[in-house]
């Protein structure tokens, strides 16, 4: 019995210990390496029913100011489009990122980054595929 008590005990904690692990890697904000892609125009790809952006951080330096950023949404040919809430940002950003709007396809959304002061902005991701919303991402954009 203790040692069927043991072996449980040890099971239970490996797995605790994985779902704490997988939490921290999807819930922490992203390292602010500049990525491949270009931050004023970044690709939103659907791929098995989840959303992803090319870049998870959106930098901005110092000199880049009043840039509009534009999303584009990839592939499955007219399959795909941006509700009206196709990007949202938190409350943070007010003032910082305005006049979000998208175009009138519903492929193509974009921010006006005003960028007047340094700080980490989070925003939604929202998609429709086929009509039906898809589950929405959070990266961020960030002003050096």
């Amino acid at each position: 019995m203790t040692r069927r008590l043991l072996i449980t005990s040890a099971l239970l904690a490996s797995l605790l210990g994985g779902c704490t692990i997988n939490y921290y890697s999807h819930h922490q904000v992203p390292p602010f390496t500049p990525g491949p892609g270009d931050p004023k125009a970044p690709r939103v790809i659907v791929s098995n029913g989840n959303i992803s952006v090319d870049q998870e951080v959106l930098r901005f330096a110092k000199d880049q100011v009043n840039v509009t950023i534009t999303w584009r949404l990839e592939g499955k040919g007219g399959r795909l489009t941006f509700p009206e809430n196709g990007v949202v940002f938190e409350r943070a950003a007010d003032g910082e990122i305005v006049d979000c709007k998208r175009s009138q396809d519903n492929t193509v959304f974009s921010c006006l980054n005003r960028h007047t002061k340094p700080g980490v902005y989070r925003y939604g991701v929202n998609v429709n595929e086929d009509g039906k919303p898809l589950k929405p991402l959070d990266p961020t954009v960030m002003n050096d």
